[in-house]
């Protein structure tokens, strides 16, 4: 006797949350297997790939194992930071098992934005028990992209020594496109 098994066929969907990230920020792709045979869910791995990768004959991301069922509905998650700055169209393709056949999402696109931030002058020396008037610090962005919204950036002091005091005004400013704030 002769038995011919038949896998089911799957469905693979891809998401990126949020679908953006700063770099060197990760980002947490997620892909979803959907198959049903008996109610037994998907196993096996998901790998994730850029499709734009390499002139556009793609790149492998990275792989993940599909983890517990959600009610019946298979995941499997990537966090990277290994994507360069730019758009992406990122795959998620399911291995299959042995009852179900693999598959590959649509392209979904992920964008990761890179923003220098440049300073003017890096240090200023004051003598201990100095009063001194403000240093002028210039800090000015040049975001890669100009259609993405740029979180407020706050300013900070570390390393300083015991006693010392480090305050600016304005505390923070919005990066827009090539802005500058002293």
């Amino acid at each position: 006797d002769i038995t011919v098994g038949t896998v089911v066929p799957t469905t693979t969907t891809i998401s990126g949350s949020p679908g953006w990230t700063y770099s060197p920020s990760p980002i947490t792709l997620m892909a979803t297997v959907i198959g049903d045979f008996a109610g037994v869910a998907p196993t096996g791995t998901v790998t994730f790939a850029d499709a734009l990768a390499n002139n556009g004959a793609g790149a492998t991301i990275g792989k993940a194992p599909i983890g517990l069922p959600v009610n019946g509905t298979a995941l499997a998650t990537l966090s990277t930071s290994t994507l360069s700055s730019g758009a992406h169209n990122v795959t998620a393709s399911y291995s299959g098992d042995t009852n179900y056949s693999g598959s590959t999402s649509m392209a979904a696109a992920v964008s990761v934005i890179a923003m220098k931030l440049a300073l003017s002058s890096t240090s200023a020396t004051v003598t201990a028990g100095q009063s001194t008037a403000a240093i002028p610090i210039s800090f000015s962005t040049n975001p890669i992209s100009t259609s993405y919204y740029y979180w407020w950036v706050n300013l900070s002091c570390s390393g300083l020594p015991a006693g010392a005091k480090c305050v600016f005004t304005p505390g923070s400013f919005d990066p827009t496109f090539n802005s500058t704030t002293s």
